[in-house]
Protein backbone atom coordinates (compact mmCIF):
# COMPACT_ATOMS: atom_id res chain seq x y z
CA UNK A 1 0.00 0.00 0.00
CA UNK A 2 1.18 3.30 -1.07
CA UNK A 3 2.43 5.56 1.90
CA UNK A 4 1.76 9.45 1.92
CA UNK A 5 4.65 10.90 3.64
CA UNK A 6 4.15 14.59 5.08
CA UNK A 7 7.26 17.06 5.69
CA UNK A 8 7.01 19.87 7.16
CA UNK A 9 9.67 22.80 7.66
CA UNK A 10 9.03 24.45 10.70
CA UNK A 11 8.26 28.37 9.64
CA UNK A 12 4.67 28.98 9.44
CA UNK A 13 1.10 29.83 11.50
CA UNK A 14 -2.87 29.94 14.66
CA UNK A 15 -3.96 30.67 18.28
CA UNK A 16 -1.61 28.87 20.83
CA UNK A 17 -3.73 25.97 21.45
CA UNK A 18 -2.59 23.14 19.26
CA UNK A 19 -4.50 21.15 16.53
CA UNK A 20 -7.43 23.02 14.88
CA UNK A 21 -10.45 21.89 13.58
CA UNK A 22 -10.21 20.42 9.80
CA UNK A 23 -13.90 18.73 9.62
CA UNK A 24 -15.81 19.03 6.53
CA UNK A 25 -19.43 18.83 6.67
CA UNK A 26 -19.27 15.48 5.07
CA UNK A 27 -20.87 12.48 6.79
CA UNK A 28 -18.83 8.70 5.15
CA UNK A 29 -16.37 8.44 2.93
CA UNK A 30 -16.33 11.57 0.44
CA UNK A 31 -16.58 11.04 -3.18
CA UNK A 32 -13.09 10.43 -4.76
CA UNK A 33 -11.61 13.45 -6.19
CA UNK A 34 -10.72 16.94 -5.41
CA UNK A 35 -12.38 19.69 -3.34
CA UNK A 36 -12.07 22.89 -1.12
CA UNK A 37 -13.89 25.43 0.02
CA UNK A 38 -13.01 29.37 0.94
CA UNK A 39 -14.37 30.95 3.81
CA UNK A 40 -14.75 34.68 4.80
CA UNK A 41 -15.76 36.79 7.52
CA UNK A 42 -15.70 40.57 8.26
CA UNK A 43 -17.30 42.90 10.68
CA UNK A 44 -16.39 46.47 11.57
CA UNK A 45 -17.70 49.12 13.60
CA UNK A 46 -16.80 52.87 13.75
CA UNK A 47 -17.76 55.96 15.63
CA UNK A 48 -17.72 55.69 19.36
CA UNK A 49 -15.93 52.69 18.67
CA UNK A 50 -13.74 51.71 15.93
CA UNK A 51 -13.26 48.57 15.55
CA UNK A 52 -12.78 45.57 12.08
CA UNK A 53 -11.50 42.19 12.00
CA UNK A 54 -10.94 39.82 8.97
CA UNK A 55 -11.40 36.29 9.03
CA UNK A 56 -9.82 34.41 5.49
CA UNK A 57 -9.86 30.36 5.19
CA UNK A 58 -9.06 28.05 2.59
CA UNK A 59 -8.93 24.35 2.33
CA UNK A 60 -8.61 21.43 0.15
CA UNK A 61 -8.80 17.72 -0.02
CA UNK A 62 -7.98 14.78 -2.04
CA UNK A 63 -10.05 11.83 -1.45
CA UNK A 64 -8.57 8.65 -3.72
CA UNK A 65 -8.82 4.58 -2.76
CA UNK A 66 -9.86 4.74 0.93
CA UNK A 67 -7.19 7.59 1.55
CA UNK A 68 -7.77 10.95 2.13
CA UNK A 69 -4.91 13.78 2.17
CA UNK A 70 -6.24 17.80 3.93
CA UNK A 71 -4.91 20.94 3.62
CA UNK A 72 -6.21 23.73 5.69
CA UNK A 73 -4.84 27.47 5.49
CA UNK A 74 -6.02 30.52 8.03
CA UNK A 75 -5.36 34.35 8.54
CA UNK A 76 -6.79 36.65 10.93
CA UNK A 77 -6.44 40.54 11.48
CA UNK A 78 -7.58 43.13 13.22
CA UNK A 79 -7.84 46.38 15.02
CA UNK A 80 -9.35 48.76 17.30
CA UNK A 81 -8.97 52.36 17.21
CA UNK A 82 -6.24 52.17 15.10
CA UNK A 83 -4.44 50.07 17.03
CA UNK A 84 -3.90 46.19 15.78
CA UNK A 85 -5.16 43.49 18.45
CA UNK A 86 -5.47 40.41 16.39
CA UNK A 87 -2.93 38.79 14.02
CA UNK A 88 -2.67 35.27 13.63
CA UNK A 89 -2.51 32.13 11.19
CA UNK A 90 -1.58 28.66 10.46
CA UNK A 91 -1.35 25.91 8.08
CA UNK A 92 -2.77 22.17 8.77
CA UNK A 93 -1.89 19.00 6.65
CA UNK A 94 -3.33 15.93 7.61
CA UNK A 95 -3.44 12.40 5.96
CA UNK A 96 -6.32 9.80 6.54
CA UNK A 97 -6.15 6.31 5.90
CA UNK A 98 -9.76 4.46 5.93
CA UNK A 99 -9.03 0.83 6.97
CA UNK A 100 -11.89 -0.86 7.63
CA UNK A 101 -15.38 0.87 7.74
CA UNK A 102 -14.78 1.32 11.49
CA UNK A 103 -11.46 2.98 11.77
CA UNK A 104 -8.83 4.75 10.27
CA UNK A 105 -5.29 5.87 10.98
CA UNK A 106 -4.01 9.39 10.46
CA UNK A 107 -1.20 11.33 10.24
CA UNK A 108 -0.75 15.63 10.79
CA UNK A 109 1.35 18.64 10.96
CA UNK A 110 0.76 21.83 11.67
CA UNK A 111 2.70 25.28 11.70
CA UNK A 112 0.92 28.06 13.66
CA UNK A 113 1.71 31.83 15.04
CA UNK A 114 -0.31 34.37 17.21
CA UNK A 115 0.98 38.04 17.75
CA UNK A 116 -0.96 38.93 20.59
CA UNK A 117 -0.44 35.65 22.12
CA UNK A 118 3.09 35.74 22.57
CA UNK A 119 3.68 32.71 20.10
CA UNK A 120 6.21 33.40 17.10
CA UNK A 121 6.18 30.08 16.26
CA UNK A 122 4.85 26.50 16.55
CA UNK A 123 5.13 23.18 15.18
CA UNK A 124 4.19 19.73 15.56
CA UNK A 125 3.59 16.58 13.96
CA UNK A 126 1.95 13.62 15.01
CA UNK A 127 -0.89 10.84 14.80
CA UNK A 128 -3.51 8.30 15.65
CA UNK A 129 -6.54 6.46 15.70
CA UNK A 130 -9.85 7.51 14.10
CA UNK A 131 -13.03 5.42 15.31
CA UNK A 132 -16.38 5.76 13.43
CA UNK A 133 -18.89 5.18 16.72
CA UNK A 134 -21.92 6.22 14.67
CA UNK A 135 -22.53 7.07 11.13
CA UNK A 136 -26.08 7.28 9.44
CA UNK A 137 -25.48 8.88 5.51
CA UNK A 138 -26.50 11.97 4.92
CA UNK A 139 -28.14 12.28 8.78
CA UNK A 140 -25.65 12.29 11.45
CA UNK A 141 -22.44 10.88 12.37
CA UNK A 142 -20.13 10.51 15.47
CA UNK A 143 -16.21 10.06 15.87
CA UNK A 144 -13.74 9.25 18.06
CA UNK A 145 -10.01 10.25 18.04
CA UNK A 146 -7.06 9.19 20.04
CA UNK A 147 -3.40 9.74 19.68
CA UNK A 148 -0.48 11.98 20.91
CA UNK A 149 1.83 14.90 18.97
CA UNK A 150 5.49 16.55 19.61
CA UNK A 151 5.42 19.86 19.27
CA UNK A 152 8.28 22.73 19.48
CA UNK A 153 7.59 26.17 20.19
CA UNK A 154 9.19 29.58 20.77
CA UNK A 155 8.00 32.49 22.06
CA UNK A 156 8.25 36.28 21.65
CA UNK A 157 10.52 37.86 24.31
CA UNK A 158 8.82 40.58 26.87
CA UNK A 159 10.31 43.29 28.57
CA UNK A 160 10.12 41.88 32.50
CA UNK A 161 8.82 38.40 32.02
CA UNK A 162 11.39 35.51 32.85
CA UNK A 163 10.22 32.33 31.14
CA UNK A 164 11.98 30.12 28.76
CA UNK A 165 11.78 31.20 25.31
CA UNK A 166 11.71 27.76 24.01
CA UNK A 167 9.75 24.69 25.19
CA UNK A 168 8.98 21.35 23.38
CA UNK A 169 6.89 18.51 24.74
CA UNK A 170 4.76 15.45 24.25
CA UNK A 171 0.74 15.60 24.47
CA UNK A 172 -1.74 13.38 24.06
CA UNK A 173 -4.75 13.91 21.46
CA UNK A 174 -8.10 12.98 22.23
CA UNK A 175 -11.28 14.42 20.41
CA UNK A 176 -14.61 13.71 19.10
CA UNK A 177 -16.78 15.12 16.18
CA UNK A 178 -20.71 15.00 15.99
CA UNK A 179 -22.46 16.33 12.81
CA UNK A 180 -25.83 16.36 12.30
CA UNK A 181 -27.79 17.12 8.82
CA UNK A 182 -31.11 19.10 9.08
CA UNK A 183 -31.39 18.58 5.47
CA UNK A 184 -28.78 19.18 2.98
CA UNK A 185 -29.21 22.47 2.82
CA UNK A 186 -28.86 23.04 6.81
CA UNK A 187 -25.37 21.40 8.21
CA UNK A 188 -24.39 21.43 11.97
CA UNK A 189 -20.79 20.12 12.93
CA UNK A 190 -19.46 20.11 16.67
CA UNK A 191 -15.57 19.03 17.43
CA UNK A 192 -13.77 19.49 20.81
CA UNK A 193 -9.95 18.88 21.45
CA UNK A 194 -8.39 17.62 24.62
CA UNK A 195 -4.48 17.65 24.85
CA UNK A 196 -3.03 16.82 27.91
CA UNK A 197 0.69 16.94 28.36
CA UNK A 198 2.01 13.40 28.50
CA UNK A 199 3.85 14.41 31.46
CA UNK A 200 1.34 16.50 33.68
CA UNK A 201 -2.22 16.13 33.08
CA UNK A 202 -3.03 19.32 34.94
CA UNK A 203 -1.04 20.84 32.08
CA UNK A 204 -3.93 21.02 29.05
CA UNK A 205 -5.23 22.46 26.18
CA UNK A 206 -8.65 22.24 24.85
CA UNK A 207 -9.94 23.63 21.90
CA UNK A 208 -14.01 23.20 21.13
CA UNK A 209 -15.46 24.41 17.27
CA UNK A 210 -19.65 24.74 16.24
CA UNK A 211 -20.33 25.39 12.82
CA UNK A 212 -24.12 25.91 11.25
CA UNK A 213 -23.95 25.92 7.47
CA UNK A 214 -26.90 27.36 5.67
CA UNK A 215 -26.97 26.97 1.72
CA UNK A 216 -27.73 30.08 0.10
CA UNK A 217 -27.20 29.81 -3.66
CA UNK A 218 -25.64 26.40 -4.91
CA UNK A 219 -22.34 26.47 -3.58
CA UNK A 220 -22.30 29.14 -1.47
CA UNK A 221 -23.33 28.80 2.12
CA UNK A 222 -24.10 31.20 5.33
CA UNK A 223 -21.24 29.94 7.55
CA UNK A 224 -22.17 30.81 11.55
CA UNK A 225 -19.36 29.49 13.96
CA UNK A 226 -18.19 29.75 17.54
CA UNK A 227 -14.70 28.52 18.50
CA UNK A 228 -13.20 28.47 22.17
CA UNK A 229 -9.45 27.42 23.15
CA UNK A 230 -8.03 27.32 26.13
CA UNK A 231 -4.88 26.44 27.59
CA UNK A 232 -4.49 25.27 31.42
CA UNK A 233 -0.84 27.00 31.42
CA UNK A 234 -0.87 30.00 28.40
CA UNK A 235 2.44 32.09 28.49
CA UNK A 236 3.34 34.99 31.19
CA UNK A 237 0.66 37.98 30.58
CA UNK A 238 -1.65 35.89 28.18
CA UNK A 239 -5.33 34.97 29.01
CA UNK A 240 -6.01 31.24 29.39
CA UNK A 241 -9.43 31.25 27.45
CA UNK A 242 -10.07 32.72 23.86
CA UNK A 243 -13.17 32.66 22.13
CA UNK A 244 -15.51 33.94 18.99
CA UNK A 245 -17.95 34.01 17.35
CA UNK A 246 -18.32 34.78 13.61
CA UNK A 247 -20.63 35.12 10.55
CA UNK A 248 -19.44 34.39 7.05
CA UNK A 249 -19.90 33.32 3.50
CA UNK A 250 -18.24 29.79 2.85
CA UNK A 251 -17.94 29.11 -1.35
CA UNK A 252 -17.13 25.53 -2.24
CA UNK A 253 -15.70 24.18 -5.41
Amino acid sequence: MKKTVVILSLVLALPAHAIVNVEQLHIGIPEPGLEGNIDLSFSATQGNSDYYRLDLAAGSRYHHDNRTEALILQHAIGASFDRRDTNKSFLHLRHIDQVTAGWAWEGFGQLQRDEFARLKIRGLLGGGLRFTVLEKTEKQAFYLGTGAYYSEEQLEPAPSLIEPAFTADWRGNVYLVVKYHFSSQTRLAYTIYYQPALDDVNDYRALQHLSLNIAVAENLDLRLSWDSSEDSRPPLAVKPLDSSLRTGFRWRF
